[in-house]
């Protein structure tokens, strides 16, 4: 049976759908959302009896997409072109008081709302960890609309974005089209970073003199610790993923 999801721009006026798609959910879409979104629907599951949307402010949702964009320019730079034309698009053609919403749970099989939820929580932190391998099905196929939708965008000017798509085959063992990722390195000299910044703090509460230089020391510290070790973990799955392209 033919199930169609919906991306939605709406405001106590109007709606209007600005793109749709038949069986599968387009894989740009979900760059749109975050985990916090979701675990607000996983939520609200419990306590309505009608079926859920993915609601979303016009600028959370752009602010999400563009923080995407590091993710698709390293693993998919043949798609880079057409995404951030997306987003633009989308920036473009909501209005301020917009919300976007992804009418989208059509798709989960019957009873499977929360499994269907799961799912698209897993392909948000494979964006997050560059796991391309939990979301590499959405980059097999050079159809644009299996990317986007059906919407007037991009028009006329789909050929030229097919042009510039390069199927990747994740068993081919062609490592050129892996970008270089995140640097090991880099990633543990940010975590010293973080270390040696803590030493202050540290001797501030050995000397019990905590005061705002010394608070503002400790939380610049823990966010260099964790960005640092965020880093690392990223660093690691990328040369990971890179072994699998190795002949």
């Amino acid at each position: 049976m033919r199930q169609s999801a919906y991306l939605i721009r709406t405001n106590r006026n109007e709606s209007e759908d600005l793109f749709v798609a038949n069986n599968s959910l387009p894989f740009f879409w979900l760059t749109l959302i975050s985990e916090k979104d979701l675990e607000r629907i996983d939520n609200n599951i419990q306590h309505s009896s009608e079926p859920p949307t993915i609601r979303i402010g016009r600028q959370a949702a752009i602010t999400n997409g563009l923080s995407s964009i590091p993710f698709i320019e390293e693993c998919f730079p043949d798609r880079l072109r057409l995404y951030q034309d997306f987003i633009s698009y989308l920036d473009k053609n909501l209005l301020p008081d917009d919300d976007m919403v992804l009418d989208v749970f059509s798709l989960a099989p019957e009873g499977g709302t929360t499994h269907f939820l799961q799912q698209l929580k897993e392909e948000l932190q494979a964006v997050e960890m560059y796991d391309i391998e939990k979301i590499e099905g959405a980059y097999t196929d050079n159809d644009i609309t299996a990317l986007i939708g059906h919407g007037h965008f991009p028009g006329i000017n789909v050929a030229l974005y097919e042009q510039t798509f390069i199927p990747i085959d994740p068993l081919s063992g062609e490592e050129d089209k892996i970008q270089d990722g995140p640097s090991l390195t880099a990633a543990i000299v940010i975590i010293l970073a973080g270390i040696i910044i803590l030493y202050v703090p540290w001797q501030g509460y050995k000397n019990d003199d905590i005061n705002l230089a010394v608070t503002c020391c400790l939380i610049i510290s823990l966010s260099v610790l964790l960005y640092g070790c965020k880093q690392l973990l990223v660093a690691v799955r990328h040369k990971a993923i890179k072994k699998t392209f190795q002949p």
